[in-house]
């Protein structure tokens, strides 16, 4: 799983996942796990999103960051691609492509 983060995290693609804008556990997990499955098992190149800030993933979300601990992937916040992430990828190179967005 590290690797896939870290991958989309070097080499994001145009198709992107996202959770809810709470940005709780299960809606991160939900958007990471679709997006893992979606590229792995269906040869489909998708990046997941998380739909908070990295600010508040770390200040207001640290039970999150303790789940990813626990399952073996540390300092998730520097693997994970934010929402304002997306926001800045799109104003620059996605912007001339066509961009999907899986909610």
């Amino acid at each position: 799983m590290e690797s896939f983060l870290l991958e989309r995290k070097s080499n994001p693609t145009n198709h992107f996942v996202i959770g809810n804008d709470a940005g709780d556990a299960d809606s991160i997990v939900s958007a990471i796990s679709l997006a893992f499955i979606e590229s792995v098992y269906e040869d489909r190149s998708i990046t997941p999103i998380v739909s908070i800030s990295k600010e508040s993933f770390i200040h207001e979300r640290p039970e999150v960051n303790l789940l990813f601990t626990y399952a073996g992937i540390q300092f998730a916040s520097d693997m994970l691609l934010f929402v304002n992430d997306m926001t800045s990828m799109l104003r620059e190179d996605k912007a001339k492509q066509r961009v999907n967005i899986t909610l």
